[in-house]
């Protein structure tokens, strides 16, 4: 999944709230799970 953030003419471009925190749970879930396997 690629999200791109592009600026052009001062507007910014950003996603959807929906895939920002869709990407949030899923760097979290590879946190924990990197956090479990460490232990």
């Amino acid at each position: 999944m690629v999200i791109l953030l592009r600026i052009s003419n001062g507007e910014f471009s950003v996603p959807e709230p929906a895939s920002l925190a869709l990407l949030g749970m899923g760097l979290l879930g590879l946190g924990f799970a990197a956090r479990r396997r460490r232990a």
